[in-house]
């Protein structure tokens, strides 16, 4: 596959009829690797004309996520809509993961993302509903990616690709499998104050600065500039302190230390049209706990953290996001702080607002197939729902 270069090309130049009119695709494709390079200018307009924050999925952070997970007998396939005129206006990106049994297994076709990232159809903000359904009609259409299950990770649900899912599957007498409901916590400042903590919580920390004060340690949260070679080492040890040196699955892949060289470059690449900053606590000048979070538009993504355990009697977590957080909240123009998927008591004792996620699977296979992946996919706690 092709390397993204550091900066994409320019966007293209876009009359103004066409940008503020609505696009509807008329024109689906699956492009794959190969196609990758060509599809970036127009892929980094798409991601510029977004009033939210889609940094996971541009071209940048979809090409570093692939080069973690590409794997023998998985394919690269992004979904594209165009319209009329070869306007891109509709965008998923996809891996189809085939299955090693020729006749009876099931290939799968699932969302290049993180595991605690919401997934949603990249789309032009004019009409957004029309574009999710076109899109769900090609994924689960005769005309879409080959494939048996259509596996959504974490969508948010009753948003629009939920919907459009749900309803193209009743359309097409395609089994909908949901399990996992999720809260994906959320904040969003007011007045540059934090409005989720409650006064109780917000005693424990200024306990924990306290005990810490008293402590003899010199305890200090502070943004740290990305100079990655600086403290990339800190980054693996913290990492191995909380998870160990196991393998991990794709769902971690960019937290892995053994690639932290594909995070390096795709924090050179992401400045486009966002930016990513970095938070750290350090305890006598050792770094004991980090946050990455990237800034698009008026949204804050908290993508990484993690903390040295070694660490938590100083409460350094603690700390850390108290320190992150009212300074998040304080920056000009931001209006909702995302947390990810995932009811963690942190998460909770900071946010003040959430949306519901949910695990989604959809059986195209018919016959025997579709006996098979009702009684094996996604698991046995799995119910069928309607929306």
């Amino acid at each position: 596959m092709p390397t993204v270069p550091a900066r994409s090309v320019a966007t293209p130049q876009t009359s103004p009829s066409v940008a503020t009119r609505d696009l509807v695709p008329t024109r689906f494709e699956a492009v794959g690797a190969d196609g990758f390079r060509a599809l970036v200018s127009d892929w980094d307009g798409l991601c510029a004309s977004r009033p939210d924050n889609p940094f996971a999925q541009s071209p940048a952070f979809v090409h570093t996520l692939w080069l973690a997970e590409r794997a023998p007998r998985r394919d690269l396939v992004i979904a594209t809509g165009r319209a009329a005129d070869g306007q891109l206006c509709a965008l998923l990106p996809m891996v189809r993961e085939r299955s090693r049994l020729p006749i009876l297994g099931l290939d799968t076709l699932r969302p290049l993302a993180l595991h605690c990232q919401e997934t949603s159809a990249l789309a032009r903000a004019t009409d957004s509903v029309v574009l999710a359904q076109r899109m769900a009609d090609y994924l689960l259409g005769a005309d879409g990616p080959a494939c048996d299950v259509v596996h959504f990770e974490s969508i948010a649900v009753g948003g629009e690709l939920h919907v459009a899912l749900h309803d193209a599957a009743a359309r097409l007498d395609q089994p909908v499998l949901s399990r996992g409901l999720e809260a994906n916590p959320l904040i969003r400042p007011r007045g540059g104050e934090l409005p989720g903590p409650s006064a109780r919580f917000r005693r424990n920390v200024r306990r924990a600065w306290r005990l810490a004060r008293e402590s003899g340690r010199q305890v200090e949260c502070r943004e740290i500039s990305w100079d990655w070679q600086s403290w990339r080492d800190s980054v693996a040890r913290i990492y191995r302190a909380r998870w160990g040196e196991s393998p991990v699955g794709s769902s971690y892949a960019l937290h892995d230390p053994q690639r932290l060289d594909l995070v390096d470059a795709l924090l050179s690449r992401l400045d486009r049209f966002f930016r990513t900053h970095a938070f750290g606590c350090f305890v006598d000048g050792e770094l004991t706990a980090y946050v990455i979070c990237v800034r698009g538009g008026s949204e804050v993504v908290l993508w990484s953290t993690c903390m040295d355990a070694d660490y938590r009697s100083l409460n350094v977590g603690m700390l850390l996001w108290d320190s992150c957080l009212h300074t998040l909240s304080g920056w000009p123009g931001i209006e909702r702080i995302n947390f990810g998927k995932g009811g963690d008591r942190y998460k909770l004792d900071w946010s003040d607002d959430s949306y519901p996620v949910a695990d989604l699977a959809i059986v195209r296979a018919r016959g025997l197939k579709r006996r098979r992946a009702l009684a094996r996919w996604p698991a046995a706690e799995t119910t069928a729902v309607d929306v």
